[in-house]
């Protein structure tokens, strides 16, 4: 005995409607990993916060102060040390807002000095000439050219200066010289959450680096910065997030 088999046209229809919803999903899942993929990934971070504080102890020699500063400043006594940039190269990149007390043999505690004035050398190394007055001379005793102290140097800032480190490898610069970074901003999509990169125009404060981290000025953004990306960014690119 013969059969025939019979196909039904609906169940025909049913088998090329699931066909084609089957094609149509991985076709859209293709597409949505493809664009994915497409985006740089980058990886965020959030500035963090420090205190800075530096100190170093030399020696040097009291000297006659120079004709200019003993006609403009009033200024008696000198004192002169070299500061190489290795010595605070691990703290940042300048020193500023220093303090500096000299100690002698003849006074039993710390003498303020003044800055009169600083040279930065082509290497880093700094050299300060101070302006130094001495109690002694108050009670009679006199301050000898030439006389060996130990100078104690101290450099504190204030932390709130120091509210957005970020590695230097988020900082970047256009074909003006200027300073620029990216943050992320997420907003809803027609697939879930996108994240989008938004340049801020910075610049560093007077002391450029602590330690190994870039010292932003002011906070230009709340959102997560991006630290590193595979791929260029530009102002507006979607991009997606190493996890």
């Amino acid at each position: 005995m013969k059969y025939r088999v019979i196909i039904s046209p609906k169940r025909v229809g049913a088998v090329l409607a699931i066909a084609f919803v089957v094609l149509f999903t991985a076709t859209v899942i293709y597409s949505r990993w493809y664009e994915e993929v497409q985006k740089p990934l980058v990886q965020i971070g959030f500035p963090q916060t420090t205190t800075a504080s530096w100190s170093y102890d030399l020696q040097s020699t009291i000297e006659p102060a120079g004709e200019e500063y003993a006609e403009s400043l009033g200024a008696k006594w000198t004192v002169e040390v070299y500061v190489p940039f290795s010595a605070f190269s691990d703290y940042g990149s300048d020193l500023r807002s220093l303090e500096a007390y000299a100690i002698s043999e003849n006074v039993a505690h710390p003498e303020s000095l003044s800055v009169l004035r600083r040279w930065v050398l082509d290497n880093g190394d700094i050299i300060f000439l101070f302006h130094y007055t001495s109690v002694r001379e108050n009670w009679g005793q006199s301050v000898w050219p030439g006389e060996d102290v130990t100078v104690l140097l101290t450099s504190h800032f204030d932390d709130t200066l120091y509210t957005f480190l970020l590695p230097f490898s988020a900082l970047h610069e256009d074909a003006f010289g200027d300073l620029y970074l990216f943050s992320v901003e997420r907003r809803e999509g027609a697939w879930g959450n996108e994240y989008i990169a938004v340049r801020h125009d910075v610049s560093l404060n007077t002391l450029e680096r602590i330690g190994d981290m870039a010292n932003v000025y002011g906070r230009p953004t709340e959102n997560p910065i991006i630290i590193s990306s595979d791929n260029l960014l530009y102002d507006g690119v979607m991009v997606r997030i190493y996890d």
